[in-house]
């Protein structure tokens, strides 16, 4: 398209010059530049009649506009490069930490002037820029081209006057180690990429580290492959990648890098790197002997072999909390660090000889594996979904829930753990999970002592090591198997669930909900029920032979102490119990009663061959039964105060006392004859006397409530009478007491303790 034409396609359609000189030029905000030409062309067109004039006239307007377009973009690309190049030397100074420790060859001193010089450009640039944005003529531009040249210069002057060196820096050959060291200290800041390649045999590895000891940032790559150890202790910065291949150089200073890759037989120690991007380790430790080191313990940024690292021969293994390690083998490894405290969606750790294994992350949803010869821990780890450990110890303190978990340790500390969702196994000679409330089938193993605290529910459970099995506040839904225990503690349990009963010496049901039926338990010497449920609670004790204990506490509905009980030496009580039962003891000789009743009390104590004593503990009566107990002398029933409220159809007081050694004495009724007036038979006994208040009040609400047996057969009575227990079926003459309403007249008579 030529430029007539173009005058053409204006002078015929005038509002089209701005997009034509856009289509020309591809430069959409010089609208301003444009204005003042567009108004000059319309009125220099609309007033000659020479088209030829206006023509080369306008042409020659368009060729000077668009020169000073082209100087707009050249300038605004050079202005951002500057700054590009600026931005990136600031970095590389800010990067170079300035500590003692640190040999930067005198480079410390000029840090403040270059960081100062430095700023100072990129405020020139910040202003440069800015007027840029508001240039219009083709005078401003060149003004402001002027100003970026000058600009270049103080940076140039900047870099002279300071220990920076501008341009790639190679040391390959003789040449190229000869003009880095002629460069002294400007190497200390290198802007441009480092390529550095020893062969021993051709340069002189200590002539090349007096050059690259020097180097503290690079704003670029650094390449490194040598068969002799380099010096690189200063280098804190490398904008770009930065690769060591063939053998291990002191860069244990380095901080902060784009890439890093080492391929050597050698140490990877590099602790106080914090950003590396991707870390790639090829390993060669395999052929290497004595301690080999993985150190990446400052890293916060970036990754290590993409998460898997096979290191045949490294000593430790330190990762830093910005690389997520998913596999690791190390089978030399003695001490492993993986700091990152992120979720993991695995985790496999095979370090068979390892002392310290440390995991710092807190979460993994699939499958974690970690072999170990000591102390493994996950510090902060609260969800594992499947954990297979195999150590001398293993601790995760804040883990809250794990699935299928299999733990062999000799020692297990989980503090913090409540649920085991899945099929779990310790097998460990200490165990630690004071906070476990739910778990599936699990396996304890080993272990002598089981302590499982906080246990609510489980599955079947099997610990058959254990001598004391402890999980006082679990209520039992299957199977508990303790092949071993001689000491069982439970909340609640039904005793079908108790594998081994026969076999358990000592027995606690913290918690009892339910009724629970002792049975026979061969071995068991002592038990301690707590009951849960004043409806329905009971225990039932049957023909225990070796029980000598029973120690009944809480809330029951029954409680049935009954059978070949031939060492019960011991039986106390507490709480409430609505009904118990006390028979065929041979070695009990005393009890101690000291529960009451939430209602009406029942209590039956019969055929206890050495129970020498009695004091009942409850109220309301309902039913007391004492006899048989051949060698009962004292008996005490002040408890019963009050009278069941019952009516007299739907309640009854029954009260048989017999075949005892309670003392009495009795002294028949005399009928009312003449000048003799009557007098009522009276049983005089301390025992009885306790209770003969209560018969009368029951007899005074309702006669009929009563069932009264007192059988004076082996009874111990006064010498006024032979025998004991004449029937009177009609009353004495003179006796309020109807006929016949108590069967006997020992019966009638009223009993009185003294």
């Amino acid at each position: 398209m030529n430029q007539k034409r173009i005058t053409n396609q204006i002078l015929t359609q005038e509002l089209s010059l701005n997009s034509t000189l856009n289509y020309l030029f591809n430069i959409s905000n010089m609208k301003k530049l444009f204005s003042y030409l567009l108004i000059s062309s319309m009125v220099v067109l609309s007033s000659c009649t020479n088209y030829d004039d206006q023509f080369d006239d306008l042409n020659s307007q368009i060729n000077s506009l668009k020169g000073q377009i082209e100087g707009f973009s050249s300038l605004s690309s050079g202005l951002t490069a500057l700054q590009g190049t600026v931005a990136s030397l600031q970095s590389a100074v800010a990067n170079i930490p300035v500590t003692p420790a640190t040999d930067i060859s005198g480079l410390e001193s000029d840090l403040d002037a270059l960081s100062s010089g430095l700023e100072a450009v990129t405020t020139k640039l910040a202003e440069l820029e800015a007027a840029l944005a508001n240039a219009s003529t083709a005078a401003e531009v060149a003004a402001l081209q002027t100003a970026l040249t000058a600009a270049q210069a103080d940076i140039t002057t900047i870099l002279e006057n300071n220990n920076v060196y501008t341009g790639d820096l190679s040391i390959t050959n003789t040449a190229e180690l000869a003009f880095a060291t002629a460069l002294g200290d400007k190497v200390a800041i290198i802007n441009g990429n480092v390529v550095v390649t020893v062969d021993s045999d051709d340069l002189d590895a200590e002539a090349v580290s007096a050059v690259t000891s020097k180097i503290a940032s690079v704003v670029g790559s650094v390449t490194v492959t040598t068969d002799a150890s380099l010096d690189f202790s200063a280098l804190t910065a490398v904008s770009s990648s930065y690769s060591v291949t063939g053998h291990d150089v002191d860069d244990a200073a380095l901080a902060s890098a784009n890439g890093v890759t080492l391929n050597y037989n050698g140490a990877y120690t590099q602790p106080a790197l914090v950003t590396a991007g991707a870390v790639t380790i090829t390993n060669k430790t395999s052929t290497v002997t004595g301690t080999i080191a993985v150190d990446f313990s400052g890293l916060t940024s970036g990754s290590v072999n993409s998460g898997t690292l096979s290191l045949d021969s490294a000593a430790s293994v330190k990762i830093g909390s910005g690389a997520a390690i998913v596999s690791l083998t190390a089978p030399k490894a003695l001490e492993v660090e993986l700091h990152n405290a992120g979720t993991l969606a695995s985790l496999t750790i095979d370090t068979a000889s390892a002392t310290s294994v440390v995991v710092k992350a807190t979460k993994v949803t699939g499958a974690t594996t970690v072999t170990a010869t000591s102390a493994v821990s996950f510090p902060s780890a609260t969800d594992v979904a499947a954990l297979t450990v195999s150590a001398g110890s293993f601790s995760a303190p804040l883990l809250t829930d794990a699935a299928a978990t299999t733990v062999n340790a000799d020692e297990i500390t989980l503090t913090a753990l409540e649920t085991l969702s899945a099929a779990a196994s310790f097998d460990t000679e200490a165990l630690s999970v004071p906070a476990l409330k739910t778990a599936a089938a699990l396996t304890i193993s080993t272990l002598d002592a089981v302590a499982l605290p906080a246990l609510e529910t489980a599955g079947v459970i099997t610990a058959d090591n254990a001598v004391t099995f402890n999980a006082g506040v679990l209520v039992t839904s299957a199977a508990i198997n303790t092949a071993s225990a001689t000491t069982v503690v439970l909340g609640s349990a039904t005793a079908s669930h108790i594998a081994d009963l026969a076999t358990v010496k000592e027995l606690t049901l913290n918690n009892q909900a339910t009724a629970f039926a002792v049975g026979t338990a061969a071995e068991l010497t002592s038990l301690t029920i707590n009951g849960k449920s004043a409806s329905t609670t009971s225990v039932t004790v049957g023909n225990a032979a070796k029980l000598a204990t029973i120690s009944l506490t809480g809330k029951f509905a029954s409680a049935s102490v009954e059978g070949a009980l031939a060492k019960l030496e011991s039986l106390s009580t507490a709480g409430t119990i609505e009904s118990l039962t006390v028979s065929g003891t041979t070695k009990l000789a005393a009890v101690d009663f000291a529960h009451t009743s939430a209602d009406v009390s029942t209590l039956k104590v019969v055929n206890n061959a050495k129970l020498g004593s009695l004091t009942t503990s409850t109220d309301y009566l309902a039913e007391l039964t004492v006899t048989g107990n051949n060698v009962l002398t004292a008996a005490d029933f002040s408890s019963y105060a009050n009278v069941i409220n019952d009516t007299a159809a739907t309640a009854s007081v029954t009260i048989a006392i017999g075949t005892n050694s309670l003392t009495a004495t009795f002294t028949p009724a005399t009928a009312a004859s003449g000048a003799t007036a009557f007098a009522e038979a009276t049983i005089v006994s301390a025992s009885l006397g306790s209770l003969s208040a209560y018969i009368q009040d029951v007899y005074d609400v309702d006669p009929a409530m009563i069932s009264l047996s007192l059988d004076p057969a082996a009874t111990t009575k006064g010498t006024s009478v032979a025998a004991f227990s004449t029937q009177n079926a009609t009353a004495v003459t003179g006796s309020d007491l109807p006929a016949g309403a108590i069967a006997s007249e020992e019966a009638n008579a009223l009993i009185t303790a003294n």
